[in-house]
Formats: C-alpha cells, structure tokens, sequence
C-alpha cells in the first residue's frame, strides 16, 4: 500500500507538473500578445517578452519527451529483493524526471515577473 502510493504521488506531481506547464504556456502567449498593445509594454525587449513561454513551453517538451522516452520496468515478483529494488530504481527515476521541468518552470515564472516589474 505504501509502494503504490509513492508511485501513484510521482505520477501525480508529473501530471501536475505538465498541467501548469500548459496552462502558464497558453496564458504567457495570450497575456505577450494583449500587453504588445498596452503603450507602457512596448519598450520591453522581444526576446524578454518570450522568454517566459519559451521556458513553460521547454518544461513541457521535456514532460513529454521523458515521458516517452521512459523505458518499461519488469518486476519479478518471485524475488521480494529484487521487486523492491526494481521498484525504488522507477521511484528514483520518476523522481527525477521532474526536476528539469519544475526547474523551467520556474524560470518561466521568474522571466514573467522579470517582463512586468521592466514595463512598470
């Protein structure tokens, strides 16, 4: 029971993780688009503009490449030793996996709040 919810809190904070990614990505692009307009928004730079939705859509790129790219475990559930073994190498794993995008995503929010405070 303890095992699986483990398991079950990685997956969750990976799919967690990608729902903020794309949801920040699509507010990022919308609100860079609407604040081109605002007079006060104009002298700040292209590139600091998009840097916020080039780092959520980055964190989002690596979700799923590393979801795809992640390889099937087999238990063997004869040998207790090497089942929970095998078990923590996939916790570890998942683990890691989101670092790099939790990491981008929070550039991103970074870069947001960099692009308003250089307008204002």
């Amino acid at each position: 029971m303890i095992l699986a919810s483990n398991l079950e809190y990685a997956r969750a904070t990976i799919q967690t993780l990608q729902a903020l990614s794309a949801a920040l990505l699509t507010a990022s692009v919308a609100a860079a688009v609407a604040l081109r307009a605002v007079s006060r928004f104009q002298d700040v730079p292209v590139t600091l503009a998009g840097l916020p939705s080039v780092c959520f859509a980055s964190a989002l790129l690596s979700l799923v490449v590393t979801g795809l790219a992640r390889r099937r475990q087999l238990f063997d559930f004869n040998a207790l030793d090497a089942t929970l073994t095998a078990y923590e190498d996939l916790l570890s794993r998942r683990r890691r996996d989101a670092f790099l995008p939790a990491a981008l995503l929070g550039a991103g929010l970074i870069a947001a709040f960099a692009v308003l405070l250089s307008a204002g």
